[in-house]
């Protein structure tokens, strides 16, 4: 079957027959030989249900491209990404990283560079499908984040990493808190070691939108 040893493969065999075996328990000599192997019995099925874990796991998780991989790298070591998204060079921090009806997609705060709609002074928050990203690259920096929105996020459903230590939105793996570093970030924008999430202050809709 390719996740259960040769060795393990016998056991397993054997494992049955004494099982059919449990019907003749009224026999002590049958009784105590099953004894005997109970032990062994318990650890080969416990490594059993672990190979399955593993290839169940294998099995239900996608196949995540290079992007996803690089907004993933940028989380965990807080550094600033340089894109293009939209034929605009984006200069952006990814705070939260999921998956919206199986798309890959980020919610990121965009601080320099440019968009369709303009990019406001101070930056603004942008919601990106990664299929669409191109061109990135991570690079150390201060990070940038708001605290802007009245609305809770709904630019990713089901949320992998969120930036926020604290996060409400309950991902899968969660980041351990950062250490604040010197500096200070562009007017408008907040350097936060924190993280402010979206639907904490001033503004009318949660950022949404592809820009």
């Amino acid at each position: 079957m390719g996740w259960l040893s040769d060795e393990d493969a016998r056991a397993a065999i054997k494992l049955g027959e004494e099982r059919n075996l449990a019907v003749h328990m009224y026999r002590d000599e049958v009784g105590q030989q099953i004894e005997e192997h109970l032990a062994a019995h318990a650890a080969l099925l416990h490594r059993w249900l672990d190979a399955l874990r593993q290839r169940a796991a294998k099995t239900e998780e996608p196949g995540l491209s290079q992007n996803y991989r690089l907004f993933e790298q940028a989380m965990i070591e807080r550094k600033q990404i340089s894109c293009m998204y939209d034929g605009y060079r984006r200069e952006l921090c990814p705070i939260i990283l999921g998956h919206s009806q199986g798309a890959e997609k980020a919610l990121t705060f965009q601080f320099s560079g440019d968009s369709r709609s303009g990019l406001p002074r101070g930056g603004e928050w942008r919601c990106l499908f990664l299929s669409d990203v191109s061109e990135v690259q991570l690079r150390k920096g201060r990070w940038y984040t708001a605290d802007t929105h009245t609305q809770p996020s709904r630019c990713v459903e089901i949320v992998d990493l969120d930036a926020n230590p604290d996060s409400p939105y309950n991902p899968k793996r969660r980041l351990s808190a950062p250490s604040p570093t010197p500096g200070t970030a562009s007017r408008g924008a907040k350097r936060d070691s924190t993280v402010r999430r979206p639907g904490r202050k001033k503004a009318a809709v949660g950022p949404t939108q592809r820009k």
